[in-house]
């Protein structure tokens, strides 16, 4: 059982992933994978596809801790939990900045792209 806030969170994931997949096959066309530009999208694209592997699993891993601390498990808290969910908060928080930032670098290299073939 996932609380609204993960169930967000996982959807938001799953959502730039799908993207991430979208623009790495608009940019493994022949023209852009020549160039060290097209190839550096490559990699970054392969880069955020794991990084969104690793923050689906902390969401996970919250998740059950949460569960734990609803079961009344022994040695956590609230205050535990709370402080877990902020850092796990502002992570996500930066990494949809850092994604935003990708995506961007992406339409500008794609957008060049077009203006040169016209």
């Amino acid at each position: 059982m996932f609380r609204q806030a993960s169930r967000e969170w996982l959807e938001a994931i799953a959502f730039s992933k799908a993207q991430t997949i979208y623009f790495t096959t608009a940019l493994s066309k022949k023209e852009t994978l020549v160039s060290e530009y097209g190839k550096m999208f490559k990699n970054l694209a392969a880069v955020h596809e794991i990084l969104f592997d690793y923050v689906t699993d902390d969401i996970k891993k919250h998740e059950q801790m949460l569960s734990f601390l609803y079961q009344r498990g022994k040695g956590i808290s609230d205050w535990d939990y709370h402080e877990k969910h902020r850092v796990l908060k502002d992570k996500i928080h930066l990494f949809a900045k850092v994604f935003e930032e990708f995506k961007k670098m992406v339409f500008g290299y794609v957008k060049k792209l077009y203006v040169l073939k016209c």
